[in-house]
């Protein structure tokens, strides 16, 4: 579905059709959020859905600060992905991934296993931690790293509700988006609409069932690998 007609939906679930009570900027926050449910819904289901890669070399350290250090893309453009400077659209939301490898031997890659404190990080080798915008890992190391994430949705995404652009490439799905966003809206109404929350459970198990089975065995391996990928791009 287009931008346009996912805010159309919203405003014909809301019962809204002009601004008199819900304005342009209502429905922007509301599928803004709606939207960010929805990427989280399926990141869940499917880690590598939105993942994109960075990279970044450490030489005789144990850390980066991503607020302050510029990485690669995959597009080859840098940027930071935290912090205010952060590139919009390639702002880091979640790790999915993160390897060591050569640039001279980029299949040979060694994936760090992710850890959540600093005793864990001391005694569990090739591990790595994320602390605010540090990314730490279990010791000094000279390579090259390719970070496998996902992003944050760009923020300008919403600026325009009359666009004819596809959200993403789940588009038998955007329905939901507008339904996550009706609750926000809901929230704020104070009332909710029983029939529109029951089609919302509905539709949030089709999406289970319709990118669990997009890739056939491959969202069950990635999490089956605690969250390790094969391939970075």
């Amino acid at each position: 579905m287009t931008i346009k007609e996912i805010a159309e939906l919203l405003r014909a679930y809301t019962d809204e059709p002009d601004e008199t009570f819900m304005s342009d900027n209502d429905v922007k926050a509301f599928l803004a959020q709606g939207y960010r449910e929805f990427r989280d819904l399926v990141t869940k289901i499917d880690p590598n859905a939105y993942a994109i890669a960075a990279t970044f070399t450490l030489t005789n350290t144990f850390f980066i600060d991503l607020a302050t250090t510029n990485v690669t893309f995959t597009d080859l453009t840098v940027g930071k992905v935290l912090g205010n400077s952060a590139t919009d659209g390639k702002k880091l939301g979640q790790i999915i991934a993160l390897a060591s490898t050569s640039s001279t031997n980029p299949s040979g890659q060694y994936i760090y296993i992710p850890v959540s404190s600093s005793q864990a990080l001391q005694t569990t080798s090739s591990s790595y931690m994320l602390a605010g915008s540090n990314l730490t890992v279990s010791g000094n190391v000279t390579s090259l790293f390719s970070m496998a994430y996902v992003p944050m949705p760009i923020s300008t995404l919403w600026s325009n509700l009359a666009s004819t652009d596809e959200l993403d490439d789940f588009g038998m799905f955007h329905d939901v988006v507008a339904l996550l966003a009706y609750k926000q809206y809901a929230i704020r109404d104070g009332a909710i609409n029983e029939v529109l929350m029951a089609q919302l459970q509905a539709r949030i198990a089709d999406l289970e069932e319709g990118i669990t089975h997009r890739n056939l065995d491959a969202p069950h391996y990635v999490q089956r690998v605690m969250g390790g990928i094969d391939t970075f791009y």
